[in-house]
């Protein structure tokens, strides 16, 4: 028998959210005997499939049932948007010329970029300027970064540092915009914001710029955000990997079965978060928490705390952010995937890492001093190489995005002798490694460069000096 013809159909925007709202579950359809599966396989698995449908503007809701998508898939859907998107610009810009010139008109039509120049002794504060004026029609056109003073012909490079400085200074403590309880947890929307409201809005044009022109960005946020970001509940679990302590303890709550231990506890429908005591209900102060009702006063605990204390400041980095991004395709991820999407992920092959590292000058994948490199590398325990990782990219995580790029160079060139440091370019994933001449040496060198540094900030130590 012959195999069934492949189907493909473009369906209208107003289809797509009755849809999504009758299919949420994928086998429900099938089971139901609503869906052909032959349509349900009918999907484009390419770029050139999708850049060959006849129309390209429903790219972003081409496909009804994006459960069926490979993860991959969906970030190839992603790119080839912001790709047609981008060029498109480009055609509006030369057409606009012809026209005028056809005209007789002088006027030169608007540039088809989106253009930051930057200084970068206040590349923090230039940066929000610009976030700040940037008109909505210029987001989705090719970003380009210059530095005052500085010519480059590798933008991507100069796109690199931008976007590693930018984002993660902005979600230090000191920065203002979130709070962390420690280090090692994840950041969180404040419940009374500490700047102005609109840094959010700006933050969320900053991820969504990264995301568009194909960058994975330090973001240390739990996976609530990104349940919020594509209209997903968000649990206990949530709360427990935000704040570990008060989930934990809520847990125990939940699996005490005896009333008597319930009522001991002498709870009331009241929280205290970030220095304030709130009523979850109505008179919460004098509703006492019972084992019949504990339930809900732990929905209410997480929903006060992920949903509707920073309901301001994360609706206004949610604005942004899809100021730049396509949510029709966003909402083809799942919480997961959009979390490894945007921020990386942890599937770390570290033997890959070293199969696709480059090496200059002396050095060879036989030299001793690489040799003695790897050696100490693979013994190091998963935060150390980690921390590594983020010693030279700039983040702990894996990309997503161009992740074929993701190589590491060590040079010999220009590194001074073995009294000093290992120094890292985080640009361009250059390790500057001195020829060390034990295995204990080595080690102690990197531990304290990974302890005491940043590839993109050397001025901490004495005797590093920027490359």
């Amino acid at each position: 028998m012959a195999a069934p013809a492949r189907i493909k159909r473009v369906i209208a925007p107003s289809e797509l959210s009755q849809q999504r709202s009758r299919e949420t579950e994928p086998h429900a359809a099938l089971e139901r005997g609503k869906v052909n599966i032959f349509t349900l396989l009918a999907v484009p698995d390419s770029p050139v499939e999708i850049a060959e449908t006849e129309n390209i503007a429903s790219l972003a809701i081409y496909c009804r049932y994006p459960f069926i998508l490979l993860f991959d898939t969906k970030v190839q859907y992603l790119l080839v948007d912001a790709l047609l998107k981008k060029e498109e610009a480009k055609v509006q810009a030369g057409q606009e010329l012809v026209r005028n010139r056809m005209q007789g008109n002088s006027d030169i039509p608007r540039i088809p970029f989106l253009h930051f120049k930057l200084r970068r002794q206040h590349l923090l504060e230039d940066a929000l300027k610009k976030l700040s004026i940037v008109e909505d029609c210029d987001l989705q056109k090719e970003l380009l970064v210059e530095f005052n003073g500085e010519t480059t012909t590798d933008n991507r490079a100069a796109m690199t540092e931008f976007f590693l400085l930018v984002a993660e200074k902005m979600v230090q403590p000191d920065c203002g915009l979130f709070t962390c309880s420690d280090p090692l947890l994840p950041v969180w929307f404040p419940n009374h914001p500490l700047v102005d409201k609109k840094m959010y809005y700006h933050y969320g044009i900053l991820c969504g710029l990264a995301i568009f022109n194909e960058f994975t960005i330090y973001l240390p946020f739990p996976l609530a955000l990104f349940k919020k970001l594509l209209s997903k509940k968000v649990t206990l679990e949530d709360l427990k990997e935000l704040q570990p302590t008060m989930g934990k303890s809520m847990q125990r709550l939940l699996d005490t079965e005896n009333e008597k231990d319930v009522e001991n506890l002498d709870l009331y429908f009241t929280l205290s978060w970030e220095n304030q005591t709130v009523e979850l209900v109505p008179n919460g102060a004098t509703e006492r928490v019972t084992h019949l009702n504990k339930q809900n006063y732990v929905n209410k605990c997480v929903d006060y705390i992920l949903n509707i204390s920073v309901a301001e400041t994360y609706e206004e980095f949610k604005k942004g952010l899809y100021k730049v991004c396509n949510k029709d395709i966003f909402l083809f991820f799942q919480p997961e995937e959009l979390k490894d999407l945007v921020a990386g992920h942890s599937n770390y092959n570290w033997a890959a890492f070293e199969q696709t590292t480059v090496y200059m000058g002396k050095y060879s994948a036989k030299h001793p001093t690489i040799i003695r490199f790897w050696k100490v590398f693979h013994q190091l325990p998963l935060e150390k190489k980690k921390a590594f990782l983020y010693f030279i990219t700039g983040n702990d995580k894996i990309p997503a995005l161009r992740a074929q790029n993701i190589c590491m160079k060590i040079s010999s060139f220009g590194v001074p002798n073995e009294s000093y440091l290992p120094e890292a370019n985080t640009c361009s994933r250059l390790l500057l490694l001195p020829e060390y001449s034990t295995n204990d040496v080595l080690r102690r060198k990197l531990l304290l460069a990974l302890e005491n540094n940043k590839g993109f900030d050397k001025d901490t130590i004495p005797g590093l000096q920027h490359f």
